[in-house]
């Protein structure tokens, strides 16, 4: 008999434990905290329902897409935000300038140097603006046949947070002040803003 309740309190043990320890799981609030911290643990849980999944994607971008493949010169080289970048290159014919490290950037030392520093995130500082203005004029100098920054995609959606951790969509009010000379807007779709630089 003693071995009995022993082994239901043990349960009941477990049981109470295993509730404790799952109970963040079935929060609402968790949902919120993890998405405004980019945890990578945010679907892990009762109420991460799939519009987070929707918003969080290139899902809502695909109709700007579209229409920006019929406006581009195809092997052409973008500028966007990190997220944004990715997004480009799986649906447009164009190469990308902002990619993770680790996916091997093959550019000149300057774009290096200024994607591993994020002086997109201080272009408020004269340095990094004229770091930025280095830039555009390396890639106007760039022997023709050579692909070159030709575009530069803005992505103006505020709910996918992928979007908000580069420094080049925290900053996107700033960067069309620094463009605004030396680009022109030739598409602006319901989250997308597509400027083309007039040197080239």
């Amino acid at each position: 008999m003693s071995k009995k309740i022993a082994a239901i309190l043990g349960l009941i043990v477990i049981i109470v434990f295993l509730a404790y320890d799952s109970s963040r799981h079935f929060s609402e609030d968790v949902v919120r905290s993890k998405r405004q911290a980019n945890s990578g643990q945010n679907n892990w849980n009762m109420f991460y329902g799939q519009r987070f999944v929707y918003y969080d994607s290139a899902f809502r971008y695909l109709a700007d897409f579209d229409e920006i493949s019929a406006i581009i010169e195809p092997n052409q080289v973008i500028l966007s935000d990190l997220a944004t970048s990715y997004y480009a290159a799986a649906s447009l014919p164009v190469y990308v300038r902002n990619v993770q490290i680790h996916h091997g950037r093959r550019q000149s030392r300057l774009w290096n140097q200024a994607l591993e520093d994020r002086i997109f995130c201080n272009l408020h500082l004269e340095d990094s603006a004229e770091v930025f203005k280095a830039l555009i004029a390396e890639e106007v100098a760039k022997p023709n046949g050579i692909p070159r920054l030709r575009y530069i995609l803005v992505n103006n959606d505020k709910n996918n947070k992928n979007v908000r951790v580069d420094c080049l969509w925290n900053r996107r009010a700033l960067l069309i002040e620094h463009i605004d000379d030396i680009t022109q807007l030739i598409f602006k779709g319901q989250y997308l803003s597509l400027y083309e630089l007039k040197s080239l």
